[in-house]
């Protein structure tokens, strides 16, 4: 359950990463990147490795999924996402439900974008 709760506060943490990342306001770089920095996320995310996250002027989002969130159970995920103002997609190909989650031809999974149009997920972990 504790792998559970870690889960969802990552994927919490991402969406808010993405919004932060486009507020104005946010932290300034002095040296580097070359772009401001928005938020830089201090926690080792899984694998160690501090998460950097800045806005680039000339972004396009991909119109694929860009991250996924492994989580033991979707529909907790995205009714708690969905309690802080995350947004889910809702799709004919694949399906999706009134919730946002795709249910069949594969794990649960229910996609959001963040303010800059990058698509994310919550995904059912195997």
């Amino acid at each position: 359950m504790r792998h559970a709760a870690n889960s969802l506060k990552v994927a919490v943490a991402a969406a808010m990463m993405a919004a932060a990342a486009l507020a104005p306001g946010g932290a300034q770089a002095q040296d580097y990147p070359s772009q401001d920095i928005r938020f830089l996320c201090g926690f080792p995310a899984g694998s160690g490795a501090d998460v950097l996250v800045y806005a680039k002027d000339d972004h396009t989002p991909a119109s694929f999924t860009v991250l996924n969130f492994p989580v033991p159970d979707v529909e907790q995920a995205v009714e708690q996402l969905a309690a802080r103002g995350v947004t889910f997609g809702h799709y004919e190909n694949p399906p999706t439900d009134e919730k946002g989650i795709m249910r069949g031809g594969g794990p649960l999974i229910a996609w959001f974008t963040d303010p800059a149009g990058n698509v994310f997920s919550v995904i059912q972990e195997s």
